[in-house]
């Protein structure tokens, strides 16, 4: 997604929205033509799309990572305002000194420190990590910070905010654990980056 934001996609879409065993939801019998007030399966992808539209903002900066960082971590780097009317992100308060970093760890039995933060302010933290394990690996659990998302709507309700408060955090080094995909707003960034992104 954020390859494509680099070129100036605004949209981004999924091969199936409902059913076709990749869809972001589905229903409890993976059948569409079930009634209108049928329970509403969220498959864990539908987590990543969710977070994104409400701390990712639309400007895309070039994140670079350095040699020693281990070749499973992804990087990438935004600044805006995130699209959704539900937002998060320093944008509540009229504040534009955020920027977000996604860092993905697709290795899955290792932690790892992928980011040294000491030039950073202070930072907001989100990651969403997987409850699959060796007896399921299809499961739709999804952990948020630690807490399990819910993944069956069954009140018809959109979810509209971040379920999860993120972790706040000062400087340091921050640790991905297996498998997860880290939303990290950062304040005190460089102010000719910031001209970039308002």
């Amino acid at each position: 997604m954020a390859l494509r934001a680099a070129h100036g996609f605004k949209q981004y879409q999924r091969q199936d929205l409902v059913g076709g065993r990749y869809s972001l939801v589905g229903t409890l019998h993976d059948n569409e033509y079930e009634p209108v007030k049928s329970s509403v399966v969220l498959h864990p992808d539908f987590w990543v799309t969710f977070l994104w539209k409400r701390i990712v903002g639309n400007s895309v900066l070039n994140a670079t990572l350095s040699m020693s960082t281990p070749k499973t971590v992804r990087a990438y780097a935004h600044c805006g305002k995130p699209p959704s009317a539900f937002h998060v992100s320093g944008w509540e308060n009229g504040e534009k000194t955020a920027g977000t970093l996604i860092l993905i760890n697709l290795d899955n039995s290792t932690s790892t420190t992928a980011l040294n933060v000491n030039e950073i302010t202070e930072y907001i933290r989100w990651t969403l990590t997987s409850g699959v394990d060796s007896i399921n690996p299809f499961g739709t659990n999804v952990y948020l910070n630690g807490k399990q998302l819910e993944s069956i709507v069954s009140n018809g309700k959109p979810i509209e905010n971040v379920p999860v408060a993120g972790v706040k955090g000062e400087g340091g080094n921050i640790s991905l654990p297996p498998l997860s995909v880290s939303f990290i707003v950062v304040k005190g960034i460089d102010a000719n980056i910031l001209e970039q992104c308002i």
